[in-house]
């Protein structure tokens, strides 16, 4: 996770320090997590505890992205998606 970021120069722990803070919408997880278990026929519970695990340092899971983001832009932050 201190990899550069291509486009910006930077790394998620400079962009951390300057205050951006991550949200990862826990039902888009576990609805990835089904969709990768199909397609490996995989066990969508062990994918989702291995996504889960690997979250990037700091990330924090709430329960619906959507609600999140628009309680906070409410407060005057904004949204940035990358993927």
């Amino acid at each position: 996770y201190g990899e550069e970021l291509s486009s910006l120069g930077v790394t998620i722990g400079d962009v951390q320090k300057r205050g951006v803070q991550f949200a990862i919408c826990d039902g888009s997880t576990r609805r990835v997590s089904q969709l990768l278990a199909r397609a490996t026929k995989g066990v969508a519970d062990d994918i989702y505890k291995d996504l889960v695990a690997s979250v990037i340092p700091g990330g924090r899971f709430v329960n619906l992205g959507v609600i999140a983001v628009t309680r906070a832009q409410e407060r005057g932050y904004a949204l940035l998606s990358v993927g």
